[in-house]
């Protein structure tokens, strides 16, 4: 962080930025609730899908590895989940939504 002198501020800006920090202040509180309650939300979401996890993730569940081969091939794209199908392997990695979406299905069903 740049350090600047005191005195070397004009007036007009430093007055400009009390106006800015008394409108704009962050509440740490509401800050901590809103962390808190993803941090449920995310638990609860990770819980409800353990009950699943094979269906999910492993090869007899609903994107199986074949299907990925045969949807993207040699494309370039570059997945850890594509390296391996056992639930075992999965199940280590981490869970995040895949960057690329299937083109031929879409999302209104």
């Amino acid at each position: 962080m740049i350090s600047v002198p005191r005195d070397s501020i004009p007036p007009a800006l430093e007055t400009a930025a009390r106006r800015v920090r008394r409108h704009f202040v962050i509440d740490t509180r509401a800050l901590a609730a809103l962390r808190i309650t993803l941090g449920g939300i995310l638990l609860f979401d990770l819980l409800a899908r353990a009950g699943n996890f094979d269906l999910l993730y492993s090869a007899d569940g609903l994107y199986p590895l074949s299907v990925h081969a045969a949807a993207y091939g040699s494309s370039g794209l570059v997945s850890l989940h594509a390296l391996s199908d056992t639930a075992v392997f999965q199940r280590y990695l981490p869970r995040s939504q895949h960057p690329y979406s299937d083109p031929k299905r879409s999302s209104t069903g």
